[in-house]
């Protein structure tokens, strides 16, 4: 139950105050590796949300592009992705 609990603060620390973060971790040689796996994980989590509300971003632009009249192409879906993970 420690360590989920010390996971859960590490994560939030890492969200909410990065500085308190490194200080806890970097406190100590031995720790740079959690850190780099809490890192990952939460941008997985990010990167996973952005792709997982992708098809409806990409249909909403799409049925705004057809009520204006204005072409849609395939290449568009792949701009879509681009700017949504990159503004994630």
């Amino acid at each position: 139950m420690d360590n989920k609990q010390n996971f859960i603060t590490l994560v939030h620390h890492f969200i909410f105050s990065p500085k308190d973060f490194l200080s806890i971790k970097y406190s100590s040689d031995k720790n740079y590796r959690h850190s780099w796996f809490v890192f990952l994980a939460v941008l997985f989590l990010f990167l996973g949300f952005y792709l997982a509300i992708f098809p409806t971003l990409s249909t909403l632009i799409n049925n705004s592009f057809q009520d204006n009249g204005i072409d849609y192409t395939t290449d568009m879906n792949t701009l879509i992705m681009i700017i949504t993970l990159v503004l994630g």
